[in-house]
């Protein structure tokens, strides 16, 4: 079958991308397992400011839209993160594209990515896609993530993984692109208290990679 091609990230879903790029799905691959299942030890304050957000987030996420999700919940766990440093950034609402060299082109706002660069995204590492509030949302999100993910591999065309995750309601799944294999973990709830653990766990684990793989280009 031949895939089709579509013009904008948002219009993907995933049986097309899989298609149009021959992925195949694995969710078995050890690097993947390894970043799941990373664990530090969280201080009490960091503790603490997870569970208020935690309980703000199970009051109200039936009733918040995209933007209510964001700024209330995601933003504000973000910011425990730290998603920036000396020579990366987290960057949102920025244009990715895709062009081919049979010419073919696709191109998106990319809602949340950490990338590369200050005060513009240079290269890509992790995504965070889809802060939808409810399962009826519209659109393919898991689609719309990996397409946006295949771009940044050609982008980068370094041959490293990258990571990413796409949020409905409260939940978060977290998907891994190497090469064309692909994997994607549970949906982790974020409303349950030792599974917004996992969560945090997860998002700093990849800044850990993303700080060791720019300390590496550094050395190079």
């Amino acid at each position: 079958m031949k895939p089709k091609w579509y013009s904008n990230f948002s219009e993907w879903p995933i049986g097309q991308v899989e298609l149009a790029f021959n992925l195949q799905r694995n969710d078995e691959l050890p690097d993947f397992k390894q970043w799941l299942e990373s664990r530090k030890e969280i201080d009490p304050i960091t503790d603490q400011r997870l569970n208020e957000l935690r309980l703000e987030l199970q009051r109200f996420v039936s009733a918040w839209n995209e933007y209510e999700l964001f700024g209330r919940f995601i933003g504000p766990l973000l910011s425990l993160i730290r998603f920036w440093g000396r020579t990366y950034n987290l960057f949102h609402n920025r244009v990715l594209s895709l062009h081919l060299a049979d010419n073919r082109k696709t191109a998106g706002q990319v809602d949340a990515m950490v990338a590369a660069g200050i005060e513009q995204p240079e290269r890509p590492y992790f995504f965070i896609h889809e802060y939808k509030r409810g399962l009826n949302a519209e659109g393919d999100p898991q689609g719309q993530l990996l397409i946006t993910m295949i771009a940044a591999q050609h982008l980068n065309a370094d041959g490293e993984p990258l990571y990413g995750c796409y949020i409905v309601g409260p939940y978060w799944r977290f998907v891994y692109l190497d090469a064309t294999t692909f994997a994607e973990s549970q949906g982790y709830d974020a409303t349950d208290a030792a599974e917004l653990r996992i969560i945090w766990n997860i998002l700093h684990e990849t800044r850990r990679r993303i700080e060791a793989r720019l300390a590496l280009s550094d050395d190079q």
